[in-house]
């Protein structure tokens, strides 16, 4: 079997960026609408989506693509070639574990291919790749010495599949013999194997395929396939199968072949298609990408900030699993274990009109709420640091261990599910995990100094620094998460116990530095962490004080370097530009209204992506990516994205707030708002020139709008019951119908 090397991968990307005439083009995004089936993916034998550049590209990446429960990254030919990042080029299917006290992945193998000319191996020189987010495709060129590859490779959003068609070209000037073989080999990307697989292979002629069954761990059965949808040679090895369709092409000529490889197992079957066309699977797919685009959007007069909230959209959608979003299924970002970043995958998801996909994080919490209880010994629930799909716990050994805060976040995404739902009985279904997290806050956290309280030494948000004494990010956690159970506990007519109390007494407490007027990151802290931050955003503690304000404006100037903002200023946190810190503190500027401050940051938002616009936890100065596709980043910034148009009040009402200056003209179409509402909305000269809110049923609504938005009120729309000046804003009391109701403007 021939694939392409380490070195190759590299020539490539060297290659590359020389043949396109720019500094790198390691990959490419295509931002416009999806194209009609009749026109080509290439044009002019080139790919015709915008090529995004950065220095000589030495860190290339393969592009994810996934459903949820099938997750994979193709590398530089549109299959698996092993680097870069072996560790994403390999089947997973969430919830599928070996056995151990971390529980990895299963590995279910790669695809490869290689490619002959006249008997002989042929090595691309140069290559463009390019994802179309909005399509959920991957589109691939790699020029040879005597043809031209190209390949659109995607997994399927609807089925557990991954579908493969590639054209070859003769550019030469005598007639050829191209040779195309695709491989499945089971394993992971070095071919290695759970001890005790066992493995069988077996023909299907009649499908032009091979499919191979497996067992692993005497847990895991089922069967993958590797089909073709032209005549093809077939063998197999020891663990994998081997397709081989050979055409003849005279100077100019090209051929097309494809192959469809999917997987069943015990929890999920798979019928094994009697016919199958690659058109089909590509008309599914481009309308069931469509249909998930299609519920919001945004228009802020900047392409780049626009595109990366679409691929952030796709990482999230990609990664969406039946129980929740982890960093990325895959080995290689923490095996697919969940813990406290899916907040902002929930949060981005809700916001943006998906909280079917987002209501799955919290109901993942309350249906392992169980095993939490009995973690903790029945004092209160004690999520694992990393969880497993069934709650237990999947965590390396470490000083995470000892952090505590993640049970907040957790709070948090229940009571913001409540928020966005609205429907009655949703607090009472969410009610146990709430009130359960705050009785561990008490019961473990929590230590008591007269009429003040503090947080115990632990491992806090800084995990530079450990342990901490009455670390702010665990403070805020214990505080919003005791709040909201007291909260909750009065809307539902349960006893309160000493929640709101013991919540008041921490709230005294809280590190600060009174000569400066801002928080601290822990009690006599000297180094500055994001987790000051945490009053405002997350736990939401504090609405926007001055000490709020001072705080942020202070942690920015700290962290910030000429990469851009940092989490922290210690020397691990250097030289790197971070998506996620920088849209959690613009998230943090929007709910203490400075919207201009949180403009400012999104805007350079995307210089802390890969090649693409590729969501990352970090970027080095060198161009080095840690984390590609992290979904903690997509998460949050999607929802910073969001929050500058629409936010939430605790008291459920829907928030217009101020817009910043630059985004006078800027446009928006289904931002999830309270209750269920939907809201669309666009401005002119910084003023609100229409208003839509879509309901599921008829009845009232609150509203507050910012009055910068609306000078006049909402002069003419019999929607509006009553409005009143509270504050910077219109309170508005609408009596709404089913479906839309829309304002178009005074």
């Amino acid at each position: 079997m021939i694939s392409c090397s380490a070195a190759a991968v590299r020539l490539l990307a060297r290659l590359s960026a020389e043949y396109n005439g720019k500094e790198s083009a390691a990959y490419s995004v295509n931002p416009s609408p999806a194209m009609n089936m009749e026109q080509s993916f290439f044009s002019d034998n080139t790919l015709s989506g915008r090529l995004v550049t950065g220095q000589d590209c030495p860190h290339p990446r393969p592009v994810v693509s996934g459903n949820g429960t099938l997750v994979t990254s193709f590398g530089p030919s549109g299959y698996h070639t092993g680097e870069p990042n072996p560790g994403m080029q390999v089947f997973c299917l969430a919830g599928r574990r070996l056995k151990g006290p971390t529980a990895p992945l299963v590995r279910y193998g790669q695809v490869t291919r290689s490619v002959l000319v006249d008997g002989e191996p042929s090595e691309p020189s140069r290559f463009q790749q390019e994802l179309r987010p909005r399509e959920g495709l991957v589109l691939s060129r790699l020029e040879h010495a005597r043809l031209t590859e190209r390949t659109v490779s995607f997994v399927c959003l609807g089925e557990n599949s991954a579908a493969f068609q590639t054209t070859l070209t003769n550019t030469g000037g005598a007639r050829i013999e191209a040779e195309l073989r695709v491989c499945y080999r089971f394993g992971d990307w070095a071919g290695e194997i759970a001890p005790g697989t066992l493995i069988f292979t077996e023909e299907l002629p009649a499908l032009n395929g091979m499919r191979l069954r497996f067992q692993i761990e005497d847990e895991h059965l089922g069967a993958a396939d590797l089909l073709s949808d032209r005549p093809v040679e077939m063998s197999a090895g020891e663990r994998s199968v081997t397709l081989v369709w050979r055409c003849d092409l005279a100077p100019g000529e090209h051929a097309t072949v494809s192959f469809l490889w999917g997987i069943g197992d015990k929890r999920a079957f798979r019928y094994t298609p009697a016919q199958w066309s690659f058109e089909d699977l590509l008309a599914r797919q481009k309308e069931q990408w469509g249909e998930f685009f299609g519920r919001s959007s945004v228009q802020v007069g900047d392409a780049d900030v626009e595109t990366l909230r679409d691929v952030c959209l796709y990482s999230l959608r990609c990664n969406s699993t039946p129980w929740s979003i982890p960093p990325l299924v895959s080995p290689s970002q923490w095996d697919g274990r969940t813990f406290h970043d899916e907040l902002y995958p929930f949060l981005g998801l809700a916001s943006s009109g998906s909280l079917d996909l987002a209501g799955k994080i919290p109901l993942y919490r309350l249906h392992t709420l169980g095993k939490a209880l009995e973690r903790s010994v029945f004092r209160g629930a004690k999520f694992a640091w990393e969880s497993l799909e069934d709650g237990r716990d999947g965590s390396p050994y470490g000083p995470w261990l000892e952090e505590h805060f993640h049970m907040g976040q957790f709070a948090e995404a229940a009571w913001q599910f409540c928020l966005y739902d609205g429907r009655p009985g949703t607090l009472r279904q969410f009610y146990p995990l709430i009130s359960e997290i705050a009785r561990y806050y008490e019961l473990n956290l929590v230590r008591f100094d007269g009429e003040k309280a503090y947080v115990r030494e632990c491992t806090d948000y800084d995990e530079a620094i450990f342990p901490v004494a009455n670390g702010m990010y665990t403070a805020c956690a214990a505080i919003r998460s005791l709040e909201l159970a007291a909260r909750a506990a009065r809307l539902l007519g349960e006893p309160e116990g000493t929640w709101d109390e013991t919540a008041r007494k921490l709230r005294a407490n809280l590190p600060c530095l009174e000569a400066e007027g801002r928080y601290l990151t822990a009690a006599g802290a000297r180094h500055r962490h994001i987790a000051e931050a945490g009053p405002v955003f997350p736990f939401r503690i504090d609405p926007g004080s001055e000490m709020a304000a001072r705080t942020l404006d202070s942690f920015c100037e700290a962290v910030r370097t000429e990469a851009g903002l940092q989490p922290g200023n210690l020397p691990n946190y250097g030289g790197r530009r971070w998506l996620w810190t920088a849209s959690h503190v613009a998230t943090a500027y929007s709910l203490i209204y400075q919207p201009e401050k949180a403009w400012a940051i999104l805007q350079e938002a995307p210089r802390a992506t890969g090649p693409a616009l590729t969501p990352t936890e970090s970027v080095g100065q060198g161009g080095d990516l840690a984390l590609p596709f992290f979904t903690t980043s997509s998460g949050a910034f999607v929802f910073s994205l969001s929050s500058l148009f629409v936010q939430i009040s605790d008291g459920g009402v829907t928030v217009l707030p101020p817009l910043p200056a630059q985004l006078a003209n800027a446009s928006y179409r289904g931002i999830a708002g309270a209750g269920g509402l939907v809201f669309s909305g666009r401005f002119e000269d910084g003023r609100a020139a229409g208003l839509t809110i879509r309901a599921e049923q008829d009845g009232p609504a609150e509203v507050l709008v910012h009055r910068s938005l609306l000078p006049d009120g909402f002069g003419g729309w019999d929607s509006v019951q009553d409005a009143a000046e509270d504050g910077a804003f219109w309170r508005v009391r609408l009596a709404l119908g089913q479906g839309d109701n829309v304002w178009r403007g005074a």
